[in-house]
This record gives C-alpha cells, sequence and structure tokens, in this order.
C-alpha cells in the first residue's frame, strides 16, 4: 500500500540482510550445525525467484491496464469504463506484491506509482486548465507523485461516473496518461531486476557491503524494519480506521484506497510477499530456513512454524473482512478488530520472541537497509 513505505522497505532490506548472511553469517550468529546451509542458493534464489518474477508480473498487469486504457478512450462505455478499472484491480494487487522491495535505487520509480497520496486538488487544476490534447503520457509522467500513478487513476476511476469521464475529454485523456506512465515505470523496474542488463541491481546486493560493519547490527536492523511494517499494518491501517488511537470513534475516513475500495487486498497482497520471502519454497530456501539453522524454538517447536502460523492467521483475519473496509468499519467492525488484534499478535510475538532468539534490541530505527 502506499502509505506502507515501511513493509516496501522491510522487504527489500531483508532481501539485503540474506546476501550478507551468504557472505559472512556462520563466522557471526550461525552455530557450527549451519555451516552447510546453502546461503548462495537463498541470494540466487531471492534474487530470481521471487523479486524478478513479481515486478514481472507486475509489468504484464500494467500492460494490460494501457491495453484497457486505450481501449476506454476509443469507447467510452460501461462495458469499457468496467474492464478499466478491473484492470486497475489487478495492476494494484500485483504491485503491493513488489512495493515491499523499496530499495533506494527503486524508491524514486515505486513512488512514481504508489508510494504517495494523491491530491485531488492538483489534478483537477490539470484537467481544468490544459488545453485539449495537451494531455499526454509525457506530460503526467513529468508531475509530482501525487498527481499520477496508481493513486490519480483510482481517484479518475473509481471517484466519479461513466458520465463525467464521457463529458471531459482531458478527463479521459488524463486517465489514459497514467496508465501509459505506469506502464513506462514497470518496464523500468524489471530492467533494474534483469541479470545481464547494465547496472543489474542484484550485482549491489551480491558485492555491496551496505556499509554495515556488522552482520548482527544488518540483521537488528532489518528485524526492526519487519516489525515496524507490521506495526504499521496494526496501527495504521487498521487500528487508525477502528479509532483505538482517538477514543475509541471509528474513523472510516482514514481508510486507504476509499475510493476502490481495494485496502484489505492491497494489505493481503503486502503479506503475501512477506510470506513468500519468509518461506521460500521446495527448490529455494527462505528466511524459515535461516531461523531454523540458528535453532529458534519457541515452546518446543520451530520458532519459524510459529511465525507462519500467526502469518496465515493474520491472512485468514483479513480474509474474513468484506470490503470495502469503511462499511464493515460500520456494519462488522468485530471482524476488522479481530484482523487487528491478530496483527499485533504477529507483532508481539516478533518483538519478544523473535527478537530474544535472534539477540536484538528493538529500536525501530529508520535505516532501511539500503
Amino acid at each position: 500500500m502506499r502509505a506502507t513505505i515501511a513493509i516496501r522497505s522491510l522487504a527489500a532490506a531483508l532481501t539485503a540482510a540474506v546476501v550478507l548472511l551468504a557472505v559472512g553469517l556462520s563466522a557471526v550468529m550461525l552455530p557450527a550445525s549451519a555451516q552447510t546451509f546453502d546461503r548462495q542458493a537463498m541470494v540466487a534464489g531471492w534474487l530470481t525467484e521471487t523479486i524478478l518474477p513479481l515486478h514481472q508480473d507486475f509489468a504484464a498487469e500494467a500492460a494490460d491496464l494501457e491495453d484497457a486504457a486505450l481501449a476506454f478512450a476509443a469507447d467510452p462505455a460501461e462495458q469499457t469504463l468496467e474492464a478499466f478499472q478491473s484492470a486497475w484491480i489487478d495492476a494494484v494487487m500485483a504491485f503491493e506484491r513488489i512495493s515491499v522491495f523499496s530499495l533506494q535505487r527503486v524508491m524514486p520509480l515505486l513512488t512514481q506509482i504508489g508510494g504517495t497520496a494523491v491530491s485531488i486538488e492538483n489534478i483537477e487544476d490539470q484537467i481544468a486548465l490544459r488545453e485539449p490534447g495537451s494531455i499526454d503520457a509525457d506530460f503526467v509522467g513529468a508531475l509530482g507523485s501525487s498527481s499520477k500513478g496508481l493513486p490519480a487513476l483510482e481517484y479518475l476511476l473509481f471517484a466519479g461516473s461513466l458520465e463525467g469521464l464521457q463529458a471531459d475529454r482531458n478527463r479521459i485523456d488524463y486517465a489514459v496518461a497514467a496508465a501509459v506512465d505506469i506502464r513506462k515505470v514497470a518496464d523500468a523496474l524489471v530492467v533494474e531486476w534483469t541479470p545481464g542488463t547494465d547496472g543489474y541491481y542484484g550485482d549491489k546486493f551480491m558485492s555491496d557491503t551496505l556499509e554495515i560493519t556488522s552482520v548482527r547490527s544488518m540483521v537488528s536492523m532489518v528485524t526492526n524494519e519487519l516489525f515496524s511494517a507490521i506495526q504499521a499494518i496494526g496501527s495504521e491501517h487498521l487500528g487508525g480506521p477502528l479509532g483505538l488511537s482517538s477514543g475509541g470513534e471509528i474513523q472510516p475516513e482514514l481508510v486507504e484506497s476509499p475510493y476502490s475500495g481495494t485496502s484489505v487486498r492491497r494489505m493481503a497482497a503486502n503479506i503475501e510477499t512477506v510470506r513468500r520471502m519468509f518461506e521460500g519454497s521446495d527448490d529455494t530456501p527462505g528466511m524459515a530456513d535461516y531461523l531454523d539453522f540458528i535453532g529458534a524454538r519457541l515452546e518446543d517447536r520451530p520458532l519459524s512454524d510459529v511465525v507462519m502460523a500467526r502469518i496465515a492467521a493474520v491472512e485468514t483475519a483479513l480474509s474474513a473482512i468484506t470490503e470495502p473496509l469503511s462499511e464493515a468499519l460500520v456494519h462488522d467492525p468485530a471482524a476488522v478488530k479481530a484482523a487487528y488484534e491478530e496483527v499485533m499478535a504477529l507483532l508481539q510475538l516478533a518483538k519478544s520472541d523473535v527478537a530474544n532468539q535472534l539477540g536484538i534490541t528493538i529500536t525501530f530505527g529508520d535505516s532501511d537497509g539500503d
């Protein structure tokens, strides 16, 4: 979600930490039994089996979004608008799966797509003041991040009506231009993560020490980012609208993605990538394997199993909320509160047991691991 750059930073930083683990963690934290852990396979797997495919998926969805935009512009009707809206939803979910990889060099690209709250006033000013036919992808691409990207397109597609779009060609042109610009940025992101391209970002992970003198310090920093992101989901995106920090009065206006009603699905898409990074796959080890190799346990259970169970509980609780979140807050606040409690339970597990097992201090520092 665009407001949770912390989640994006945490997962990207986690990738960098994994590389550092591959280089020398055995000498710092791992017991002798961990010496056989294939850390190089984990590094390669994260880069080629997780990060690149997710970016390719987003680029494909962005291309579909552009196609839907052009089809709507050619025939602005109910059917083409619905297809345009559906393509936006698919694209934003794919974006949430990559937004967690918000490292320094790619962060500006991610911000252009979805890292900033939308400025309705700026968008409306541009639509009203520009000469007909003068709004194109180059024009929109040069605007500030609050006037373009997925948030701006959400406003244009979901906040108004078909009739409003049909009556204003500048509004249609703006929507099309925003979609084309999103596709261009998505393609640029794929280049950043594709091996063999000039300036492949993975080479930075394979060789850069990130100016961290202690691997333990790096692990501590990444883990704090993880905990901070979990806290943001609970406190900001669920607890905020629940009014838990403002006397208990429900505040639907704090819900993210109010126009499309996709707030919960976007949170779930973020968690999906966190899960994928943590558990790895049959062929690629993940962070769970790392925890197993350092011998992390809780009440005679592998800590990795406990964490995975908590992640699953969060996913189940989120799926129990009927979108839009703004209506669920009014008609089924218990489901929203249950999701909040599951997120906070995961946070508590992370801050206590995981932190203790890793021997780190909770700081919630600002460093993002770039």
